[in-house]
């Protein structure tokens, strides 16, 4: 779980919420994790993302990479 205590993106997030599905792309990309958005919105917007490591295809556990 990555929780922020504010927003760096507050301004824009206030306008357009879906600049934290641009952030879940960035961070799944980047982590090669599935990650979900569970940030709150509003007056004071705060970040959090829920990451989770990829299951591996072929079934053996290792992550996928």
């Amino acid at each position: 779980l990555i929780q922020g205590c504010g927003c760096p993106l507050g301004a824009a997030v206030k306008q357009r919420s879906e600049v934290c599905e641009a952030v879940v792309a960035l961070l799944a990309t980047v982590a090669g994790a599935n990650v979900r958005s569970c940030c709150r919105y509003g007056d004071r917007p705060s970040c959090c993302f829920e990451v989770q490591a990829r299951k591996d295809p072929a079934g053996s556990g290792a992550p996928a990479g």
